[in-house]
């Protein structure tokens, strides 16, 4: 009896050891600085947004997101496009996910290749971040995402030539 308990023991704590060396080994793969301000700069919804869902944002392909701090939750919420740029509030947080459009360069629709939304249909805004480009993902329900994106690129002024 003492020697499966003790089997037990060694076998939860080398379980617990190997999940902590897998989220120490995934934490060097993403960006764990803080935001520059002017991706602080948004500002509460005034009545002109509409229901969607942040995918999150992305450097490569669509499984590595991008972690600083700031861009960290992803989930259901309120999408908006205002004078200053691409605003998304996630259901329960304080501050909105914002794009500035001086940060701003593309937007898209592109299919998604996540697990849980795969070959879904998304608006996809592409924006520098320390010189690299990222894309953020966004579902935005009732909204024709085509049409969202020609705006978002029209108002869009960073130029890839100025980096």
């Amino acid at each position: 009896m003492m020697k499966v308990v003790l089997i037990t023991i060694v076998i939860v704590g080398a379980l617990l050891a190997l999940m902590i060396l897998f989220q120490i080994l995934a934490s060097f793969r993403r960006r764990t600085g803080d935001l520059p301000p002017d991706l602080l700069d948004g500002e509460l919804p005034n009545g002109d947004e509409k229901p969607g869902m942040y995918l999150g944002t992305f450097q490569k392909g669509w499984k590595k997101p991008l972690d600083p701090s700031g861009l960290l939750r992803k989930g259901p919420g309120k999408f908006w496009v205002d004078e200053k740029g691409v605003n998304f509030l996630v259901n329960h947080a304080f501050q909105p996910v914002f794009l500035p459009f001086s940060r701003i360069f593309d937007s898209g629709v592109e299919p998604v290749n996540m697990r849980k939304y795969r070959d879904e249909k998304a608006l996809v805004v592409h924006w520098m971040l320390d010189g690299k480009t990222c894309r953020s993902a966004f579902l935005v329900k009732d909204e024709d995402h085509h049409k969202l994106a020609g705006r978002i690129k029209e108002s869009g002024t960073y130029s890839k030539a100025e980096a």
